[in-house]
């Protein structure tokens, strides 16, 4: 929330946990632990990397699993392309006038 400066009613997140004979890695069964998430496109790369590193090491403080097992992969796509509540997304540095309209 504070690298790419939303607030916390932008962060949606889902854990789903695979059946273990569903998971491979290099062809072989393994138990990665994978964050995907996306992004409105317009932040700044090096705030994405950054997110992308914390959420990396936080993944792996929280879960326990080593962080060489975790994979953290951030899709950007325009606001335009997600709606939510029944608004579409703000471009970024539009989220004050958005909420506003959601009443929050």
């Amino acid at each position: 929330m504070a690298i790419n400066h939303v607030p916390p009613a932008y962060v949606n997140v889902i854990f789903s946990e695979p059946p273990p004979d569903s998971v491979f890695a290099g062809g072989e069964p393994g138990a990665p632990l994978i964050v995907s998430g996306w992004v409105r496109r317009g932040h700044p790369q090096e705030e994405a990397t950054r997110l992308a590193l914390e959420l990396s090491s936080a993944a792996a403080r929280v879960t326990g699993v080593p962080e060489s097992h975790v994979m953290v992969v951030l899709q950007d796509g325009p606001a335009r392309s997600a709606v939510e509540g029944g608004l579409v997304l703000p471009e970024p540095g539009e989220e004050e006038e958005w909420l506003a309209r959601r009443g929050e």
